[in-house]
């Protein structure tokens, strides 16, 4: 099994916390009923094994990343939780499943592009008084 430590965001989003994943085989996943057949096809058009025709809904979306969420996540498991996951963390989950490290590149980024924004390590800054008098 090929498991990794990887940084996604916090629950809070400022910072990154350390997880351990594993890169599922969707197909397999599909195979072995772990995606629900109703969902086959939105599952295929993320993955991009099918085309685009038709959009897939939110509800697929959600059901989708939490599918891939739990056959990603070793430690902490899905289990422990799930309930506490955010939108960022399951797409950066995603996007290591269909992408390996490099898939979570983007949301390196963009949490550094934040914290240089809001100041330092996710902690907002004092302004500075404006003194013109």
């Amino acid at each position: 099994m090929n498991e990794i430590c990887v940084n996604i965001s916090s629950y809070d989003g400022r910072d990154s916390m350390s997880v351990i994943l594993k890169r599922p085989s969707i197909l397999t996943l599909a195979m072995l009923g772990k995606i629900p057949n109703p969902l086959l096809s939105a599952a295929a058009k993320l993955f991009e094994f099918a085309p685009k025709s038709e959009p897939v809904s939110i509800k697929e979306i959600g059901e989708i990343l939490h599918t891939i969420a739990e056959a990603s996540l070793i430690n902490p498991s899905y289990e422990e939780v799930k309930d506490q996951l955010t939108d960022t963390q399951l797409m950066e989950i995603y996007h290591y499943a269909k992408g390996g490290a490099d898939g979570l590149e983007y949301f390196r980024v963009i949490r550094e592009l934040h914290k240089d924004s809001i100041g330092g390590e996710g902690k907002q800054q004092p302004s500075e008084p404006n003194h013109e008098d």
